[in-house]
């Protein structure tokens, strides 16, 4: 649920298989 994101680019840290992936997002 992405209501609460303002417009803009976000950096979300995601953590797979005991690695940190770092994704990025952008919100229109």
């Amino acid at each position: 649920d992405a209501s609460g994101y303002a417009p803009g680019v976000y950096h979300l840290q995601l953590t797979v298989d005991g690695q940190v992936a770092t994704k990025k997002i952008v919100v229109q």
